[in-house]
């Protein structure tokens, strides 16, 4: 008997594509999407999550240009800010659920106009009107407020970091944080490393500890372009960018700095600009006033080895953390500092300028380890047998420690209108050699980010340890 192929392949792609789209009818759409334009190239979204969806994409299309996806890979929270929306804009938004299965459901399209730069960001606010109809559902299931399932309970007394004296006039500024790129101290492997960036950026009310915004992205791969490992293909959700030196495909070893040696802590006018694939990678951009709300950027970098599963986990507890992560003890005590830095726990302290700062994330990370029952150091469970891991991971700590940049516009302000401060040995964490300050030695307003989590004790060689810039500036 005969068999003509071409026509049973094509029988087949039909019943797939009608078994798709009956998945896709079957399940519930996004419900009551909102889209507010707060400035002339910031939009919020909201919506509703249908039941036992997994994940979401937000799509946009300006004017009437077809709707094309905006989130670089699928969200697990029910809100998202386009942070480079075009400015006097007509602009259509739709929001794309996951459930398990494989199946798919389209939320209604809404649109929004933004406002010229020129406008006034209070006045430029508009809500949305809806383009097509969707199921009424209840607002409080929105996971954005910190009261909501997924976040630890707020203190009853909570300790706010508000100012001592009368708090200065409300002054606004808009800022903008990009990690510029990184060093490679240790690799993690013998042969070449393959890595990508990883962000979460939580946006608080500092009068009431109030989680006004959160966002999570990361970069693509960085490494060997043909070093591909299992599961991972050509245009999927972590393509691949060429990176290193240790071989014509790419791979990083000790000594590479990405983009290159020249930009990876300070871009400069001739840099690439900031993005969202890759180094010069844009974390957050937004508006901050005195007194009024503060930015927590969780920054991390990954290796790449086989499953995204502990990336998206962290990324998922991270996100769900807030009111855990605003009431810490090191936050809120960072949050009353004038100077940049990391609060990390014990053996992952980033230099910083002002000594009192570094000495205070050292303190707290102790009596955290002492039981003092601070979450600080207990933010991520890692299982080492799910291959991609976090650069500088100690294995034997069985948990990725927190890693945070905390900032207010009078921090920022106050730093950017300093002189750069000198180098010391004071800055460096204990047993660390000396030749790893040229590492640490930054323009004003970039944070060296160092990546190690297990100080060796003397003697012992470092580990996997990296050295990521973060950039923070005025727009």
């Amino acid at each position: 008997m005969r068999v003509d192929l071409q026509s049973t392949l094509s029988g087949a792609i039909i019943l797939v594509s009608m078994w798709a789209a009956s998945l896709e009818a079957q399940q519930p759409p996004p419900g009551n999407v909102q889209a507010t334009a707060s400035g002339p190239t910031r939009v919020k979204l909201t919506w509703t999550a249908p039941a036992a969806a997994n994940g979401y994409i937000v799509q946009r299309g300006i004017g009437q240009n077809a709707l094309e996806r905006l989130t670089p890979d699928k969200i697990t929270t029910t809100a998202y800010t386009d942070a480079a929306a075009p400015a006097s804009s007509a602009l259509r938004y739709r929001v794309k659920a996951f459930f398990p299965g494989g199946a798919t459901s389209l939320s209604a399209i809404v649109s929004v106009t933004t406002p010229s730069a020129a406008s006034n960001t209070a006045s430029g606010t508009q809500p949305n009107q809806q383009l097509a109809a969707a199921p009424s559902a209840d607002r409080s299931a929105i996971v954005r407020e910190p009261h909501q399932a997924g976040f630890t309970a707020v203190p009853a007394s909570p300790v706010l970091a508000t100012p001592g004296a009368a708090p200065a006039a409300a002054s606004s500024g808009r800022y903008r944080v990009v990690a510029n790129g990184f060093s490679v101290v240790q690799q993690a492997h013998s042969n070449h490393d393959d890595v990508y960036g990883g962000f979460v950026m939580l946006h608080f009310n500092r009068q009431n500890g109030e989680l006004l915004d959160r966002d999570a992205r990361h970069t693509n791969v960085l490494g060997d372009i043909n070093g591909r490992v299992f599961g991972e293909t050509d245009g999927g959700s972590f393509p691949r960018l060429h990176a290193g030196t240790a071989s014509a495909s790419g791979g990083l070893r000790n000594g590479d700095s990405y983009p290159d040696a020249g930009h990876a802590r300070f871009r400069g006018a001739d840099g690439i600009p900031p993005n969202r694939q890759t180094f010069p990678f844009e974390i957050w951009t937004g508006d901050l006033t005195n007194a009024s709300d503060a930015i927590v950027i969780l920054p991390t970098l990954w290796s790449r080895d086989g499953k995204t599963q502990p990336y998206d986990d962290w990324q998922t507890k991270e996100l769900s953390a807030g009111s855990q992560i605003w009431y810490d003890q090191a936050v809120q005590e960072a949050l009353r500092q004038t100077s940049l830095g990391v609060v990390a726990p014990p053996g992952a302290i980033t230099p910083n300028g002002n000594q009192r700062f570094s000495e205070m994330a050292k303190l707290v990370g102790l009596a955290i380890v002492g039981g003092m029952g601070q979450p600080w150091v207990l933010g991520f469970a890692f299982d080492p047998s799910a291959h991609d891991f976090p650069i500088g991971f100690d294995p034997g700590a069985k948990a990725l420690p927190r890693r945070a940049i905390v900032l207010t516009r009078e921090m920022i302000e106050q730093a950017l209108n300093s002189p750069k401060l000198p180098l010391n040995t004071t800055m460096v964490v204990p047993n660390y050699p000396a030749w790893i300050l040229p590492y640490l030695d930054a323009p004003v307003g970039v944070i060296p980010v160092l990546l190690f989590d297990r100080v060796p004790p003397p003697g012992e060689p470092l580990r996997t340890s990296y050295v990521m810039y973060l950039q923070v500036e005025r727009i």
